[in-house]
């Protein structure tokens, strides 16, 4: 088991503990390491093996999830709620027509031509059986889709270099027929070309799918040249390439006419199935470990995954505050050593400082301030708190009479200090939010940032309140 994930699973066990219990102290779960005789994590009661194994689980789902990698992406939603997914055919007759010099699209043999540097660099050198690389001029191509029942054929038939590609697209995942490709090289056969001069691509979505064995031994036995691509590597190296080449001296003007856009979207679909893909596989991975839990007898009640939600939901509950009391601990740290006289407290209770010293006092779970003292009458502070999100502005202090002359100055400060000046609590002259994501890396340099902001703020209210007694 990971280190990292027997972490968690030690939290969510201290987690779903705390919770059954009112969800009382579930910060005091997150600094120790729970008792060696815990025995539940999300379930009520077992024995120790069939806790393991149900650790084993999750585990494995959780691997599962981290080798396949989805990222779901706001480009996903067209192919998802608007467009439908061409099949093959189709693919084919869209990226026939992108490559064809002869279509309407005006950029002559400049996207064939890359894309037949691809399909060079594609070729493994033991497929050559000795023969020289090809150069697969663009010059005098002509592109056919779906001749012959052919996805995609190239054929050039100048002397000078006379060669036929055939690109068989398989971007679903279809079937292969018996003896597909032999009967495709077949025809082209017939049309004047020797078998030495017949490339053959395979071209999946993902190199998980492979030719008929039987069928691809055929042709090295003609002499054909067999390679596979796949749309995730090489059709979209191509896209990226031609994409990337917005200003070089061959581009086509047309490809800033709209070419652009319809290749980007070429892109995105493309991207769109590979992560598609992945789901389908991770989710294949899924159900196999529940099969293999079932089989073990320890598949997982729908009652007790509510209630691995409900801890999880409270350890990041939990987690978020103590990743904002080490923010906030250690932008008072910076502070004080640049000799500002800093202090907490609650918003509720803004007169009275209070003295915290870790990181999991349960008064981060209210709306707590770190504050720089700037004037009796006001001082500059960052708050957050779990309901309210995090703010930074200018806070009320000290006697009423030396804030209502403080009043002007220091609104007029605020306004140039932030973006946008609220005035709706009557503990600050003003605020704004500031909204903030906790991450992993949230306090590599986040702290020292608001610790700027706040001495720039200070500094600045410090100068325009010299002429104020």
């Amino acid at each position: 088991m990971s280190s990292a994930f027997r972490s968690a699973i030690r939290v969510l066990r201290g987690a779903e503990a705390a919770r059954r219990d009112g969800c009382s102290n579930v910060c005091n779960f997150l600094p120790i390491p729970p008792p060696p005789t815990v025995k539940r994590i999300l379930v009520g009661g077992g024995e120790a093996l069939a806790l393991q194994q149900f650790v084993n689980l999750l585990e494995g789902v959780s691997n599962t999830l981290a080798e396949h990698g989805i990222q779901r992406t706001i480009r996903d939603w067209p192919f998802e709620n608007f467009w439908t997914d061409p099949d093959e055919p189709r693919h084919s007759r869209l990226l026939g027509y992108f490559i064809n010099p002869r279509q309407d699209h005006n950029c002559g043999e400049f996207l064939l031509k890359h894309f037949l540097e691809v399909l060079k660099g594609a070729i493994k050198p033991p497929s050559l059986k000795g023969r020289q690389p090809p150069s697969f001029p663009a010059s005098g191509c002509e592109v056919n889709v779906e001749a012959d029942r052919i996805d995609l054929c190239i054929e050039r038939t100048y002397d000078d270099e006379k060669f036929a590609i055939i690109v068989e697209n398989k971007i679903h995942f279809a079937v292969d027929q018996p003896k597909q490709l032999g009967g495709y090289v077949q025809k082209v056969y017939q049309r004047g070309f020797d078998y030495p001069q017949i490339w053959v691509f395979y071209a999946p979505l993902t190199v998980e799918k492979s030719p008929d064995p039987d069928d691809r031994a055929a042709l090295e036995r003609l002499g054909v040249c067999y390679n596979r691509i796949t749309f995730q590597t090489e059709v979209l190296a191509w896209l990226n390439n031609v994409l990337a080449r917005s200003r070089q001296v061959d581009l086509p003007s047309d490809m800033d006419v709209g070419m652009r856009d319809n290749l980007r979207h070429y892109r995105d679909l493309i991207s769109y199935l590979i992560e598609k893909h992945k789901e389908f596989h991770m989710k294949a991975q899924i159900l196999q470990q529940l099969h293999q839990a079932e089989d073990a007898g320890t598949l997982p009640k729908f009652s007790e995954l509510d209630s691995m939600k409900q801890s999880i939901a409270s350890l990041q509950e939990c987690l978020e505050q103590v990743y904002r009391a080490k923010l906030m601990r250690e932008i008072h740290r910076i502070l004080t050593s640049k000799g500002k006289k800093v202090s907490f407290c609650l918003e509720d209770e803004p007169a009275e400082e209070i003295l915290i010293n870790s990181d999991f006092d349960d008064r981060f779970d209210k709306n707590v301030d770190v504050c720089v003292g700037v004037d009796e009458g006001v001082r500059v502070c960052f708050g957050g708190g779990g309901t309210l999100g995090t703010w930074i502005g200018y806070m009320r202090q000290g006697p009423r009479e030396r804030q209502k002359r403080l009043e002007a100055h220091v609104r007029s400060e605020a306004k140039e200090q932030l973006k946008q000046v609220r005035s709706d609590d009557p503990n600050w002259f003003g605020y704004d939010n500031m909204p903030i994501r906790y991450t992993d890396n949230c306090l590599t340099t986040l702290p020292q940032e608001i610790a700027n902001k706040l001495l720039e703020m200070s500094n600045g209210l410090t100068v325009r309140l010299k002429s104020v007694k």
